[in-house]
């Protein structure tokens, strides 16, 4: 043979040698398993090129657009955080700074100012008097504690409606006081901002009456006994160890146990520090302690440029009455002197209504002739002037329904509600002495159902 032969034979053309590595194992063959084969599909598959995907800006643009937007919302609320846990802080001075600051503009603020006024607009529509600067103080309180806010609503409207629809005379001594409406209204609405300086575990305080009764009793006998002879309450021997009946005696004669019950029983090791930080005693009562709310609301106001709502909101409780008396109010505000005797005796009465005519963390809403027995309380016990709470709970009298009034005053056959009923005719026994003393001149429920 040739010698070039060989090689020649070899060069010839051979179809199988160039038949491409990624076909091979497409060809049908009885030796490779179903499973084998589906393996190896995917492992050519994963050698090809990707189809190119169409471009499409509007997909892109909608995606980018939903990323942003949920970006802006986290943003958004990290930032409302920051602004809630601020006026959450306890520090009232920062607070009072930050709302007296005229040439800073936060704009996360000023958006939670646009969002109160939108969700309370029916609310507050009648209040045409509130300037940027109001709205400001009312978003500060609505972000600090939404009760308090919408409490502080209720009092104005109860206050408004009060003077304006049922009592118009008082409206009309209001001014002879010297103060305009709008400043009485103002200071319905910010009568609690001092509370901006009292931990929200204070102010959110969910212990009942019972639990406090329950907190009383395990203290040591002679704590109890100091307890008690401070406050000036007597508890007979016999029901002094009896949880049950010792939660109704506080209860039937109105004896709040957050009044004189060392607030020490119901803070955990952390609320202790907390209350030292803030310069707060442990050994007080939680009532007490809620009394410095009326303080600080007086020294917020007046910082905020409003000394007349400053003088209301600062006197409205009369916690002072203890030692001055009610004649001794009178207070001078540059060169004008006012007396806010009536106009702080009606907050405080909207005030205590509201509150009580509403479920609370440590309550449930009471019945209307109880809120009015407790009004009798602070009336007989020199907190507010008798004769305007006369004349104010007999004007809810009136409301109420002459035959449910005379069905509980001339109780007498027992039924499946007489507990209840024997209570609401005690307090309204009491109401109607009460009315009977102090307005002489003027015809009471009772006199006007006989």
């Amino acid at each position: 043979m040739n010698p070039f032969e060989h090689q020649l034979h070899a060069a010839k053309f051979n179809p199988s040698n160039f038949i491409p590595k990624e076909t091979v194992a497409d060809l049908p063959t009885e030796n490779i398993k179903p499973d084998q084969k589906e393996t190896s599909s995917r492992s050519i598959n994963k050698l090809r090129p990707p189809m190119a995907k169409r471009f499409d800006l509007e997909e892109i643009l909608q995606r980018n657009h939903s990323f942003n937007q949920t970006k802006g919302h986290t943003l958004e609320k990290e930032e409302k955080e920051k602004i809630e846990h601020f006026f959450r802080s306890g520090n009232f001075e920062e607070v009072t700074d930050f709302l007296t600051d005229k040439k800073v503009g936060n704009f996360a603020f000023n958006k939670e100012i646009q969002r109160v006024k939108k969700d309370y607009e029916k609310d507050l529509s009648s209040a045409d008097f509130l300037n940027r600067k109001d709205w400001g103080i009312l978003t500060a309180i609505e972000l600090f504690d939404k009760k308090t806010f919408e409490h502080s609503i209720g009092t104005y409207l109860v206050a408004r409606k009060k003077i304006e629809e049922r009592l118009l005379d008082l409206g009309q001594k209001i001014t002879d006081e010297g103060i305009e409406l709008k400043q009485f209204y103002r200071s319905c609405l910010f009568h609690d901002i001092g509370k901006l300086a009292i931990p929200e575990f204070i102010l959110n305080n969910t212990t009942t009456d019972g639990q406090w009764v329950y907190c009383f009793m395990e203290f040591p006998e002679d704590e109890q006994d100091k307890i008690l002879v401070e406050n000036k309450i007597i508890v007979p021997d016999a029901i002094r160890n009896d949880l049950e009946k010792l939660t109704s005696f506080f209860s039937n004669n109105r004896i709040r146990a957050v009044k004189f019950i060392p607030i020490k029983a119901i803070l955990n090791k952390n609320q202790l520090e907390i209350f030292e930080k803030q310069g707060l005693n442990p050994e007080d009562s939680l009532g007490e302690i809620m009394r410095i709310h009326e303080k600080k609301s007086k020294e917020i106001l007046l910082k905020l440029d409003y000394p007349v709502e400053s003088l209301l909101a600062g006197n409205h409780h009369n916690y002072k009455h203890k030692d001055k008396g009610l004649g001794e109010k009178p207070t001078s505000l540059s060169s004008i002197h006012i007396s806010g005797e009536i106009s702080s005796n009606l907050i405080h009465l909207a005030d205590v209504q509201q509150a009580l005519n509403g479920d609370r963390s440590y309550h449930h809403k009471q019945p209307m002739l109880r809120i009015m027995t407790f009004l009798v309380d602070d009336a007989e016990n020199g907190v507010i002037d008798p004769v305007i709470a006369a004349r104010w709970i007999n004007d809810e009298l009136k409301k109420m329904s002459p035959a449910y009034l005379n069905e509980i005053r001339n109780m007498t056959a027992r039924h499946q509600h007489h507990n209840y009923l024997q209570q609401r005719n005690d307090e309204l026994l009491l109401i109607d002495n009460f009315l009977l003393n102090n307005l002489p001149e003027e015809k009471t429920a009772e006199q006007l159902a006989a």
